[in-house]
């Protein structure tokens, strides 16, 4: 079997069709891939809409647990896939058609352990000039995610397996960017698809850490973690230090920014567990080469001043202004 996709779903019935829809359009056989949905103990429609497409799609097979988080259901499928190569897709977004056709005809060009793609960033849908771009195959990449998410790259299971390489469960939040550079520690032989393959849907309200408050700081902690632990590897010069610096950077961006956001309880819960872990204020590493934070998808002056000060989070006057931003917000 050529390829197993793993998509971990919780409470994902507004897209999850979609999603379903993209990977049923691959131009192989169905005997040649199969679909893994590990639904993370949803409480909406996720089981009706994946009940009826097991009951008529043959290769799609979906496993239930308890609400363990998305590091626990893709290692559930990383467990149970079957495929030469495995790809982690979110269910709420989608890929492009026949990409499975091009990638099984680029994998025989040599022997990788992982095949970085290109993607394409949206918010909630696409306009009738992307659908356009994207049938005539035309759009080209406006992300630059390939390491920090895990659906940018297609990896040869062996490889994940045979190194032991699994998500570290627990973490909510960041999780991607570790696991990935995690596996660039086994030294990967990897190649570059230079096109347009995966849609990532910028969900608005699952990425501000505005559900609960538990939610919240579950996910704060786990981003903390991260930065943590890429400090850890920083500092002890592991794996290629640009790739380690701008995960490390980008994901304390991401912390400092919804920090600078809380009410003031909040506020000083989160700066203090930073502080104690001397990661603020933060000497940028030399390495690192990022010039946006990827926090904002405004191009406007306000969306480049935005950018200035979010690459300046880690120092106090950059936090300062971000803090005092959303005070004025409220």
């Amino acid at each position: 079997m050529f390829l197993s996709f793993i998509i971990p779903v919780y409470n994902g019935e507004t897209y999850l069709s979609e999603c379903l829809d993209s990977l049923l359009r691959q131009g192989i056989p169905l005997e040649e891939y199969e679909i893994i949905v590990v639904d993370d103990g949803s409480t909406d429609g996720t089981d009706e809409i994946l009940a009826n497409y097991c009951a008529c799609i043959s290769n799609i097979r979906r496993y239930t647990q308890n609400h363990l988080g998305v590091s626990a259901a893709r290692n559930l499928g990383l467990q149970e896939a079957q495929g030469d190569y495995v790809w982690f897709v979110d269910a709420d977004d989608f890929i492009q058609d026949n990409a499975l056709l091009e990638l099984r005809e680029f994998t025989l060009t040599g022997q990788y352990d992982r095949i970085i793609i290109d993607v394409y960033t949206f918010f909630e849908t696409l306009t009738a000039d992307e659908v356009e771009a994207k049938v005539t195959k035309t759009i080209c990449s406006n992300s630059g995610v390939n390491n920090v998410n895990v659906w940018a790259s297609i990896f040869r299971r062996a490889f994940l397996t045979g190194n032991g390489r699994s998500f570290r469960e627990g973490l909510t939040m960041a999780e991607d960017s570790l696991y990935l550079y995690e596996v660039q520690l086994c030294h990967p032989v990897q190649a570059f698809f230079n096109k347009v393959l995966y849609f990532w849907r910028r969900n608005l309200k699952s990425t501000t850490l505005s559900d609960s408050k538990v939610t919240t700081v579950k996910k704060m902690d786990s981003i903390l973690q991260v930065v943590a632990q890429m400090d850890i590897y920083y500092k002890n010069r592991q794996g290629e230090l640009a790739t380690c610096a701008n995960c490390l950077m980008s994901n304390l961006w991401v912390y400092l920014l919804h920090t600078a956001r809380m009410d003031r309880e909040n506020f000083h819960i989160a700066l203090d567990k930073v502080m104690e872990k001397g990661l603020f204020p933060y000497h940028r590493p030399p390495e690192c080469t990022l010039r946006k934070t990827y926090m904002t998808n405004r191009t406007d002056l306000f969306g480049k001043l935005f950018d200035y000060v979010g690459i300046h989070l880690h120092r106090r006057w950059g936090f300062a202004v971000m803090r005092l931003y959303y005070m004025f917000q409220r």
